[in-house]
Formats: structure tokens, sequence, C-alpha cells
């Protein structure tokens, strides 16, 4: 029986999972071992990995970064399936954000330059 066909559907999430300690069994029993324990620090990196994945697929709709995923992570089962990846819209969302900052750049480093330039006429 797999791990998914044992969790209730009704407003259940894969984060809620991870909350309540089920997943750290099913992580350490599968990948780790039957014997290993699962670190604390390796415990909280994964609720801020899921805490990050929960922004995405709020703001875009969106499971799975390079692939489309089957369910949401975050999300009720019920909700269904997601309809595309992450990361086209978190690339978007960068392109848009980002184009002040890099045009700012560019006018600082062309500053920089020109400075540069200008300071060497002082020492003659």
């Amino acid at each position: 029986m797999s791990f998914l066909g044992t969790l209730p559907t009704d407003g259940f999430t894969l984060m809620d999972c991870a909350m309540s300690g089920r997943l750290d069994e099913t992580v350490s029993r599968n990948f780790i071992g039957d014997h290993a324990e699962v670190d604390p620090d390796e415990k909280i990196e994964v609720i801020l990995e899921l805490e990050f994945i929960k922004f995405l697929e709020d703001n875009f709709e969106c499971s799975g970064m390079c692939r489309d995923s089957p369910f949401f992570y975050t999300k009720p089962f019920s909700a269904g399936v997601p309809k595309n990846s992450c990361f086209p819209s978190l690339v978007s969302y960068f392109n848009e954000r980002l184009l002040i900052y890099a045009l700012f750049s560019i006018v600082c480093g062309l500053n920089c330059f020109w400075l540069f330039f200008l300071h060497t006429g002082f020492y003659h």
C-alpha cells in the first residue's frame, strides 16, 4: 500500500502530513533506512521548503518546479490537479521585478567606470 493511499483526502495536504510527523517516519524508513533518525535541522529545512512551495502555489496556482506535479503540496487533494509547473511563472515574476534593478545596476556600473577615468586626471 502506498503512503498517499493512507491519507484522508478531504481537506488534508502534504504540508499537514509533514507537520504531523507522518512524513518524517516515511522519509526515514524509505530513504534513510529502518534504524535511522531524522535530524531536527533537516525537519526545519523541510518545513521551510514547504513554506516556499506554499508561497508559489498560492501566488501562481502551480505545482512542481521543472515538471508538472500530479497534485498540490499545500492545498487539499480535493483542489484537483495543477495545470502547470512553477518555473515559467517564477521566471516571468522575476523578469518583471528585476528589470528596474538591472537598469539601476548598469547605470551605477557606467558611473563607476566614468569616475575611474575621471580620477586618473588627478595624477598629472
